[in-house]
């Protein structure tokens, strides 16, 4: 995976989407989600172009996406910080599915070079809760990575497959 990401963003965020509402860490904040106004931001932004250019009813202005499947993300993690990324934010938001159901999503949001005034604490024990649960607990399913023209890539970690006793 490591190959495929460019580590000349300005960001990456990391969301991993769950079922198991346990997993979620103790003490994270939560943060409203509009998806139809983020929809409509997205057309603005790539036109009619963008309409399904890889998800069928959806927006997508990626220029490049890459779908990759059984990923362990702990290298990339480390990567991330051997190349002086920090950790801007990390918080948590529910995304209402097609059945209804309101599944929960962690975000970690890396930035490469952040400005100095950024003064962003991360909770310790948030952190390691989310290593625990989502970066060294396994591995997951699939992986997509986007690519976007505003140099804010995104890495879905979908589909958690946990350690076999």
């Amino acid at each position: 995976m490591i190959n495929l990401v460019d580590f000349e963003a300005k960001k990456i965020l990391v969301k991993f989407y769950f079922t198991n509402k346990k997993l979620i860490p103790s003490g994270i904040s939560l943060k409203p989600r509009y998806e139809k106004e983020l929809e409509l931001k997205h057309l603005k932004q790539g036109g009619i172009k963008s309409m399904e250019a890889f998800r069928k009813g959806r927006v997508d202005t990626a220029k490049k996406h890459q779908k990759l499947v059984d990923v362990n993300i702990s290298a990339f993690w480390n990567e991330l910080l051997e190349r002086k990324f920090e950790i801007s934010n990390i918080h948590l938001f529910f995304q209402e599915r097609s059945n209804g159901m309101m599944k929960p999503v962690v975000v970690v949001t890396f930035e490469n070079n952040p400005k100095p005034k950024n003064n962003y604490r991360v909770k310790k024990t948030i952190l390691e809760q989310i290593q625990k649960n989502f970066v060294s607990h396994g591995s997951w399913g699939v992986i997509h990575y986007w690519e976007n023209p505003n140099r804010i890539n995104t890495v879905n970690c979908l589909k958690r497959q946990p350690l076999q006793n």
